[in-house]
């Protein structure tokens, strides 16, 4: 929703009358806003995230009498971001994420969401197009101790330490946060720790026929063309 609407017309004063009402807000429950007039009565918070609003009667003799109620706001969708580290699950040094990496590579979603957050309300869930990478402890999206703040930020991480196919292995996060928004996000990565294999191959002939063994020892040939084959099995040449 855009916005959420109080409204107060339901309040009542059966000697003097309801001469207007006021509301107040805080974001912290500390810091108020000053007491002004609900204008027909109602009020409407816009701001996402939490709102405590508080409405008072004021009656035509200038008794008051006061109602509390929290408004939740969230209208955008979590925030999902890769990034790699070829040192650990917990290391400092993540950063952009390459194509191809030639060592073990540790894969990290960062979800984030200001408003509503994760937690109990929604599940998150991390998936690969190949393989088990997911690393159990670092995945905390769905904490269940989170409670009525959720979790603003939460990871899963992958860690990839073998070889991949020659497409890499595409890493997929689905972030739902406690208002049922939600971002689907992936990101390819590959590893590739095997080296190109490289074949020779000569010709007596000419450079696009014949090719076959390459002498040992001294040749009378009028012409030898000789030709490297580079193969890669994975990342490619």
């Amino acid at each position: 929703a855009a916005s959420v609407t109080l409204s107060g017309t339901g309040a009542s004063d059966a000697l003097s009358g309801i001469a207007r009402l006021e509301a107040r807000t805080s974001t912290d429950g500390t810091v108020w806003s000053a007491w002004s007039t609900a204008a027909g009565d109602q009020v409407t918070i816009t701001r996402e995230g939490r709102t405590n609003v508080e409405l008072r009667s004021v009656d035509n003799a200038g008794n008051l009498a006061t109602a509390a109620q929290t408004t939740r706001l969230d209208r955008t969708n979590p925030g999902v971001a890769y990034a790699c580290s070829t040192t650990s699950a917990t290391a400092g040094d993540f950063t952009t994420c390459a194509a191809w990496y030639r060592t073990s590579v540790w894969i990290r979603a960062t979800l984030t969401d200001a408003a509503s957050g994760f937690g109990t309300a929604m599940t998150s869930a991390a998936s690969q197009s190949s393989g088990a990478d997911l690393v159990a402890t670092a995945s905390t999206c769905d904490d269940i101790t989170s409670g009525s703040a959720g979790l603003t930020s939460c990871i899963f991480v992958w860690a990839r330490t073998s070889d991949t196919v020659s497409t890499g292995v595409t890493y997929t996060v689905d972030a739902a946060d406690r208002a049922g928004l939600t971002t689907s996000l992936s990101r390819t990565v590959g590893r590739d720790g095997t080296g190109p294999t490289t074949a020779w191959s000569c010709s007596t002939t000419s450079s696009s026929s014949g090719f076959g063994a390459c002498p040992t020892g001294w040749t009378n040939a009028a012409g030898t063309w000789v030709k490297a084959t580079v193969s890669d099995a994975i990342s490619r040449s």
